[in-house]
C-alpha cells in the first residue's frame, strides 16, 4: 500500500492589537491555533476540526476522504500527518476544516498561518503526479446558510499538484455581478519541496479606505501576492489532500 504524506507542524490564528507582541507576528494576538500535539497515531482533536467523510464532488477529485486515523493521524511529536493510501484501485485520504470561523472586522487585521511539509513535485516524469495538497479557508457562508462556490468565497494560501511542480499557486475564487466564477486573480511563487515552510494570508483591513484594504499572500514571511479587499467574509481554514 503506498504512501505520501503531508504535515501539519502548527497552525495559527492571529488577531492584530495595539499592545500584544508574538515573536514572527509582533501586534497580533493568536486567538486560535493546534500545535497537535498527542500520542503516535491519535486522532486530531475534534473539538477544534471537523474530519470530513465521503467523495467530493467538486475538481474531479477521485479519493474517498476517510473519517479515522489511517490517514489522519498525530505524529507523536508536534505534527499531523494527512496521508493519502491506495487499497486496491481506490484511494483513500483526509480533510479537515476547523470547526469554528472567523471575521475580520474593520479597523483590525488577521492572519492565517501554517508550517507545512510537502514533498519534491518536480521531476520528469513528475513525481507524486495527481496529488493535491491544500491549506485554503473559505467563506463560512457556505456551512452554515448552503451558499453555494463560488458565491461563498475561496482564498487559496498553499495548492500545489505535480502540474505546478515546484510552484505555489495563491489564488481569489469569487462569484461577479453576472454569477460566473473568477479565479483569475492569482501568483505563484517558487519553493523546495520536501521541507516545512511557513505559508500565510493576511486580511488587512485597517486603512478607513476601504479600496487601500488588502489580502497579502506569504511563503516564509516574504509577500508574494496582494490584492485590495472587495467583501466581507467569514472564513474557516481548510486543509487535506485531493487525488
Amino acid at each position: 500500500m503506498p504512501t505520501i504524506a503531508a504535515s501539519l507542524l502548527s497552525l495559527c490564528l492571529f488577531v492584530a492589537t495595539a499592545s500584544a507582541s508574538i515573536p514572527a507576528n509582533s501586534g497580533y494576538n493568536i486567538v486560535w491555533s493546534d500545535d497537535f500535539n498527542g500520542a503516535h497515531y491519535a486522532a486530531v482533536d475534534h473539538s477544534k476540526w471537523n474530519q470530513i467523510y465521503g467523495t467530493p464532488s467538486q475538481n474531479g477529485e477521485e479519493e474517498i476522504y476517510n473519517a479515522g486515523t489511517d490517514e489522519v493521524h498525530l505524529s507523536g511529536d508536534g505534527q499531523v500527518y494527512i496521508v493519502p493510501t491506495l487499497s486496491g484501485d481506490e484511494w483513500l485520504s483526509g480533510r479537515l476544516e476547523s470547526t469554528g470561523a472567523w471575521n475580520c472586522e474593520a479597523g483590525n487585521a488577521m492572519i492565517f498561518q501554517a508550517s507545512i511539509w510537502v514533498p519534491d513535485f518536480t521531476g520528469s516524469p513528475a513525481k507524486f503526479a495527481g496529488l493535491w495538497p491544500a491549506f485554503w479557508a473559505k467563506g463560512n457562508s457556505y456551512r452554515t446558510s448552503g451558499t453555494g462556490w463560488p458565491l461563498c468565497g475561496e482564498w487559496d494560501i498553499f495548492e500545489v499538484t505535480d502540474r505546478l511542480s515546484n510552484q505555489n499557486q495563491g489564488t481569489l475564487h469569487f462569484q461577479d455581478a453576472n454569477g460566473n466564477h473568477n479565479g483569475n486573480f492569482n501568483g505563484r511563487v517558487t519553493y523546495a519541496g520536501g521541507q516545512y515552510h511557513t505559508w500565510a494570508f493576511k486580511v488587512d483591513r485597517r486603512n478607513s479606505d476601504w479600496t487601500k484594504q488588502q489580502l497579502t499572500w506569504y511563503l516564509d514571511g516574504n509577500e508574494f501576492l496582494s490584492c485590495h479587499r472587495r467583501y466581507d467574509w467569514s472564513i474557516r481554514p481548510v486543509g487535506g489532500i485531493g487525488v
